[in-house]
């Protein structure tokens, strides 16, 4: 019975399963963001007051470097920075964050710059989880006027990338 009705619908299957497939794909990607929007996303969200949004797109060595340099759990630093930004004298941004100019370098593996970046990582971070490392630079506008330009390394770990650090280079 099964192979009957396989061949009877073998190609509606399998468009049916190719379109699982694609739509997986773009509601899932969303979840391992490039470099760019990585450093992007973790600006974004700060300049907003979004912890949620910073954790996200934080690396090992950025959170780590919210806290202080202590080694608390994650839920904690959560914790903290909603109850630090509640209290900040500074407000957040308001209007509309754009970046412009945004140029993405992939740093080769095995290059003196990379090593650099890397042993950098490793003072906060766990270099042992970077698989890819790559530079993003950008200029950050808020509601039209220049606010800051960046120039930050992110790293991959795994699947995602993730914003790493500021770097002065």
């Amino acid at each position: 019975m099964i192979k009957r009705i396989w061949k009877r619908f073998w190609p509606l299957i399998t468009v049916g399963l190719l379109l699982v497939a694609v739509g997986a794909f773009f509601l899932l990607r969303p979840l391992f963001p490039d470099p760019q929007a990585a450093v992007e996303g973790y600006i974004r969200s700060s300049m907003k007051y979004d912890v949620d949004g910073m954790m996200f797109f934080a690396s090992g060595y950025q959170k780590k470097a919210l806290a202080g340099n202590a080694d608390i759990p994650e839920e904690t630093l959560r914790e903290n920075l909603k109850e630090a930004y509640r209290s900040a004298a500074v407000v957040p941004q308001t209007g509309e964050i754009a970046f412009l100019g945004v140029e993405v370098t992939t740093v080769e593996e095995g290059t003196e710059r990379y090593s650099e970046y890397l042993k950098e990582y490793g003072y906060k971070g766990d270099p042992e989880t970077v698989c890819g490392i790559a530079l993003v630079t950008a200029e950050c506008r808020v509601a039209g006027k220049h606010f800051a330009d960046y120039r930050v390394v992110a790293v991959k770990c795994g699947l995602r990338w993730y914003y790493g650090f500021i770097t002065m280079d």
